[in-house]
């Protein structure tokens, strides 16, 4: 673990990948969020999802194989994981900030339906939950998942590589990033002068 992010109600474990994947000890996880729960500083909060940053979007595709194979030894999905991936990148940093504060997330979801770019949606899916990509993986040995990636909208930063590793549907939207390059995050949707 690289660290935690601590909001008013979350604490949120944070991995640094760089360009690679990450050898995972799940149980080494688990015992050291049971010390941060049981600390001052875990409490009255809950942990939310873990926080993987990475140098590109395209490790997404080592993240999902891994991910869906209980036996790697790399990071891997468990009924009880939660994890979401961000770039180092402007763009990035600025979906982390969105997903780690609500009333930021409630106001560019308003600024983008304001301009008939997408609806509304809990949780949308340009903020990366790698559990919920996984759902529609198709992995390279021909097996097909039983769903497709059809509602709501990505940026164009992650759609080129989720669309070749997830079965998508026609209803997909991919935003143009400058719509959240241009919202200012302080003021709620007025163009932050970029």
């Amino acid at each position: 673990m690289s660290g935690l992010f601590v909001s008013r109600y979350c604490y949120y474990p944070v991995y640094y990948l760089g360009d690679s994947n990450l050898l995972w000890a799940e149980k080494a996880e688990w015992m050291f969020l049971d010390r941060v729960a049981s600390s001052p500083l875990g409490y009255d909060r809950t942990c939310g999802s873990s926080i993987l940053l990475g140098d590109k979007w395209t490790l997404i595709e080592n993240l999902m194989a891994h991910g869906v194979n209980s036996r790697s030894r790399l990071i891997h999905f468990s009924k009880n994981s939660s994890f979401r991936y961000f770039t180092m990148d402007e763009m990035g940093l600025r979906l982390m900030k969105l997903a780690l504060d609500e009333m930021a997330l409630y106001r560019f979801q308003r600024y983008l339906q304001q301009n008939d770019i997408c609806k509304a949606s809990m949780p949308p899916l340009y903020l990366f939950s790698l559990e919920l990509l996984s759902e529609a993986y198709a992995s390279k040995t021909g097996k097909q998942m039983r769903t497709e990636l059809d509602i709501g909208g990505l940026f164009s930063c992650q759609a080129d590589v989720v669309k070749r590793i997830c079965n998508t549907g026609p209803d997909l939207i991919t935003i143009s990033d400058k719509w959240l390059l241009n919202f200012d995050m302080a003021k709620g949707g007025e163009p932050d002068g970029g």
